[in-house]
């Protein structure tokens, strides 16, 4: 089984710049044609402008 280190704090942003925060989250099992593997999450909150929000 694979392991995989995670960031913390999990589910809480982090501001990384100005305007962007990455907020990082559980890992996630991924399985595909009987393989399974750990994958991480993290989501991308980037501010632009007008004040509008680019989520990825």
């Amino acid at each position: 089984m694979f392991s995989v280190d995670t960031y913390a704090p999990l589910d809480v942003p982090k501001q990384i710049d100005d305007n962007i925060w990455i907020i990082d989250g559980p890992v996630i099992g991924f399985q595909n044609f009987g393989f399974s593997m750990p994958f991480p999450t993290r989501m991308t909150i980037v501010r632009l402008s007008g004040n509008r929000l680019f989520v990825h």
